[in-house]
């Protein structure tokens, strides 16, 4: 693909994404942050801001934030100086993508995972290090998987929701908008929205706000 891709974040995801662009022949020019303290990483510059002399129709851009929130509240500050299609999916070449399946723009999909058939991923989501999404589930838009989670089949995930690291959401199941099942939790029946789930059968123990950190 050879084209030149912008960074947006200079912390530990971010490496993770240029490791996955890199894999997918990107042109890896830079990270943006406005907050680091480093000035360069990788060898590459950080620089404090996109550079204003690149057209915003030839710039491609990836954004490597881990909280779902804060990647939506970024793009929301860019979506009316960039199209989304200066935010391709990212795939890395280890991830398995059924032919069915369809992943929406500014996703990125990291080493060993897979996506199985009649799934549709939706906008800006994260799916990580050999996580598993078997077929028909429904990803909405800036929803996350952590590394190693499993999703079974016609599982559907609301808006910015998190599977986190080594869970599991039994076949059919609806992790609900803005709702988290904790790491190594086991999810046999849906969540709430805006709920925190735990445990092995997963139980709510608390509620949350959009927005609320839990990286």
């Amino acid at each position: 693909m050879n084209q030149s891709l912008y960074i947006i974040g200079a912390g530990g995801h971010a490496t993770s994404i240029a490791e996955i662009a890199i894999a997918a022949n990107f042109n890896l020019r830079a990270f943006i942050s406005h907050d680091s303290s480093a000035t360069e990483l990788w060898g590459l510059p950080i620089l404090t801001a996109i550079p204003q002399q690149i057209e915003s129709n030839s710039i491609i851009l990836a954004i490597a934030i881990g909280d779902n929130y804060q990647r939506e509240m970024v793009f929301k500050n860019l979506m009316d100086q960039f199209p989304i299609e200066s935010f391709p999916a990212l795939i890395h070449p280890s991830a398995s993508i059924a032919l069915k399946a369809t992943v929406g723009f500014g996703t990125t999909i990291h080493q060993n995972a897979t996506v199985g058939s009649n799934t549709t991923v939706g906008n800006f989501c994260t799916l990580n290090s050999g996580s598993i999404t078997d077929h028909d589930c429904q990803i909405s838009d800036f929803a996350s998987l952590g590394p190693g989670a499993n999703l079974g089949g016609n599982v559907t995930l609301g808006h910015r929701a998190v599977v986190a690291i080594g869970s599991t959401v039994r076949h059919g199941v609806t992790i609900a908008e803005d709702s988290i099942l904790g790491a190594a939790s086991y999810a046999h029946i849906p969540t709430e929205a805006k709920t925190v789930s735990v445990g092995s059968p997963a139980r709510i123990i608390r509620t949350r706000e959009a927005g609320d950190k839990y990286l």
